[in-house]
């Protein structure tokens, strides 16, 4: 199966990000629609000593949440209390008695208190935990991953060198890779990381590979450039 390549990876990693936040828009979607066209009225409140406000829900509201919850834990409907945390001017607002609740008229169990913050501490700490593991996994399959050894054929490198703005391993259309030609002859292609007296330390997509050429490494190798070799591999 071939590798993915660091563009799709990327892709991947955005789409996955993408996903993260759909619940987020989906929250801002619904506040937004609600408070633009539905059914808006102004009510009393309260807020505690830790800033949590206490909003008297509309009956209608009340009643359908507690229906669609299938019990009366969700709202009391006795004191029809919604407790919620309000930001800026509705937190005011709310020290100085009222608030404002929108619903939906054909479902009034989805409703929203005006100044009510959406969940972005729980967003950000979601996003930070799923590109920490990203990372770390591709950390640790990079170390797992040992250094290849490779021993080049006579007069068989092609170097190509790298030029403003081209990505290394790609340069006048060298591709990088590592293909199998049989049993353990190989045509190896990256970008060279270090050059040590014959040796070659080679970057092939995430590996390493450490080229041997026995009749001395060309002045024309050296960091950043692009090379193709065929051997032997011994390690």
């Amino acid at each position: 199966m071939p590798r993915l390549s660091l563009p799709l990876r990327v892709l991947g990693l955005v789409a996955l990000l993408v996903v993260l936040q759909a619940p987020l828009a989906s929250a801002w979607w619904t506040q937004h629609r609600l408070e633009s066209t539905g059914t808006c009225q102004d009510v009393e409140a309260a807020v505690d000593d830790e800033g949590a406000a206490s909003v008297l829900l509309p009956r209608v509201v009340a009643a359908a949440v507690v229906e669609d919850a299938g019990s009366d834990e969700a709202v009391d409907l006795t004191t029809r209390t919604y407790s919620v945390s309000l930001d800026g001017d509705a937190l005011a607002a709310a020290r100085d008695g009222s608030a404002r609740v929108c619903w939906d008229a054909d479902d009034p169990s989805s409703f929203v208190v005006v100044g009510q913050p959406l969940p972005l501490r729980v967003a950000l700490v979601l996003d930070v935990v799923v590109l920490g593991a990203i990372g770390m996994s591709f950390a640790l399959r990079r170390r797992r991953r040992p250094e290849l050894r490779m021993v080049a054929d006579d007069g068989s490198l092609r170097v190509e060198a790298a030029e403003p703005g081209q990505e290394k391993g790609q340069e006048k259309g060298l591709e990088p890779g590592l293909e199998r030609l049989g049993g353990q002859r190989y045509r190896v292609t990256g970008s060279v990381e270090s050059v040590d007296g014959e040796h070659v330390r080679l970057l092939v997509e995430e590996r390493h590979v450490r080229l041997t050429v026995p009749a001395g490494v060309p002045d024309d190798v050296v960091v950043g450039a692009s090379v193709q070799a065929v051997g032997t591999m011994i390690g």
